[in-house]
């Protein structure tokens, strides 16, 4: 019996035993397995600040990533695909790779696009949101072979890249560089602590471009906004008895309006005042080439109706009657204290005869650059003798267009309303902007959605 006890004890402590040594292995390895993880992911964060830091191409930062993510892992071949919509569906798309992944081409040399779904390997991945570890003979699984058709594969893992919006794509191991090792489970775990930093570096790449690119259109805004600021005049000159005071108000950094005064000889000044279709910097691109198409014509200049006819066949043709502008032209003779007024499409043609008279004109003529030269043949001209304390409103119709809260216009009738109460406020102190100012009151200084030219012209 006491034989019997002391045997029992023996196995006891001897169980103990074998389970405090089971238990140290297990904890060394654990703590082996936290060291490597700890130290995989600050080897793979210090390697990309570096990279990041000193390669200004994103491209290239992201090879990197995937080369830091490969060498941690102990890879053959690796691959990063991001997720991408396009029509309506999900596709899986290779964006960087190192060793020699096996996966196919098509006859441009471009990896194809692998729809996100069950059917596939990788797209399972993303739905399921779960990894996989093939840890040997992958060559022996269906779904393996159809995603990785281009080379033997012996060992496998698989992680999504996750992020608080959802999957943004994942991660693809093949086989490791050491001699007859298969991946395991705390390889796995490794690459997925490792994919959390890759899916993060990869959003970090993806706002740093965008704030770039902002930052780089906001540069192109802001030099395209400064060009054309230096293509209008900052004042009208003086011309006789004419007292002419310009204003421009753009609803975008570049704007679509365009005013201009040009010397035809000693007398005639042409004042001009158009509005290019559309907005932004395809506009200042039209209203950029009038403005050059007329300071060349005017080398010739007979009068405003061929002026306007070969100005219109200019721009037709330039813009393939994709974009058009339209125009106000005013030739002012400061020794006969003459005016010709045309206009070709552009908003009416106000002139204030006496104080609570004003005469609004809108003369023929098409819109520039909108219809072939073959059906713009000629512009209606007038002409008027302007007399002392007489008059003229130019403007785009930004102005009369713009609205309220209740979609109500600002209108002709109300610019005249708001023309005549300035002038009795303001007398000899009224400038055009002034009228901008109540234009803004009337729509409760909601953003412009067009651009606000007016040009105000006295004989004194």
């Amino acid at each position: 019996m006491l034989l019997l006890l002391s045997a029992f004890i023996i196995f006891i402590l001897g169980y103990a035993l074998w389970l405090a040594v089971l238990y140290g292995f297990t904890m060394k390895d654990l703590v082996w397995r936290a060291k490597k993880d700890r130290s995989g992911m600050i080897t793979f964060l210090n390697k990309f600040t570096t990279s990041f830091s000193t390669h200004s191409d994103i491209k290239l930062t992201k090879e990197m990533i995937a080369f830091y993510t490969s060498d941690v892992l102990e890879s053959k071949s690796l691959c990063i695909y991001r997720v991408i919509e396009e029509h309506g569906s999900l596709f899986l798309q290779p964006t960087s790779s190192s060793g020699a992944y096996p996966h196919h081409h098509n006859n441009e040399g471009t990896a194809f696009r692998i729809p996100v779904d069950h059917n596939t390997l990788l797209g399972r991945v993303v739905l399921e949101r779960s990894s996989i570890l093939i840890s040997q003979y992958a060559n022996g699984d269906s779904l393996v072979k159809e995603a990785l058709p281009d080379g033997d594969v012996d060992t496998l893992m698989i992680t999504p890249l996750e992020l608080e919006s959802g999957v943004s794509g994942l991660i693809v191991v093949v086989d490791s560089i050491k001699l007859d090792y298969h991946y395991t489970k705390q390889d796995l775990e490794l690459l997925q602590s490792l994919a959390k930093q890759v899916a993060f570096a990869h959003e970090f790449m993806d706002i740093y471009t965008k704030l770039k690119n902002q930052q780089r259109i906001s540069k192109e805004l802001e030099l395209a906004e400064h060009i054309q600021n230096s293509l209008l005049p900052e004042q009208a000159p003086e011309w006789g008895d004419f007292r002419i005071l310009p204003f421009s108000s753009p609803a975008k950094e570049v704007g679509g309006d365009y005013y201009d005064f040009i010397e035809i000889d000693d007398d005639r000044l042409l004042v001009i005042v158009a509005d290019a279709s559309g907005k932004g910097i395809p506009a200042g691109m039209i209203m950029t080439m009038c403005r050059s198409s007329l300071h060349a014509l005017v080398e010739n200049f007979t009068d405003l109706n061929t002026l306007l006819v070969t100005l219109n066949s200019i721009l037709f043709k330039d813009t393939e009657g994709c974009h058009f502008i339209t125009l106000a032209a005013c030739l002012l003779n400061r020794k006969t204290n003459e005016m010709e007024y045309a206009r070709a499409g552009h908003t009416e043609f106000l002139l204030r005869v006496k104080e609570n008279d004003i005469l609004v004109s809108i003369p023929e003529g098409s819109a520039l650059g909108l219809l072939p030269p073959m059906f713009v043949n000629s512009f209606e001209v007038l002409k008027v003798q302007v007399e002392k304390n007489q008059q003229i409103l130019l403007f785009s119709d930004g102005i009369t267009e713009a609205c309220d809260r209740k979609e109500i216009e600002y209108g002709v009738d109300r610019l005249i309303e708001s023309w005549d109460q300035l002038l009795i406020e303001n007398g000899d102190q009224f400038t055009p902007s002034q009228i901008v100012e109540k234009v803004d009151c009337f729509t409760e200084y909601a953003a412009a959605s067009d651009d606000r030219t007016i040009v105000f012209i006295e004989r004194v």
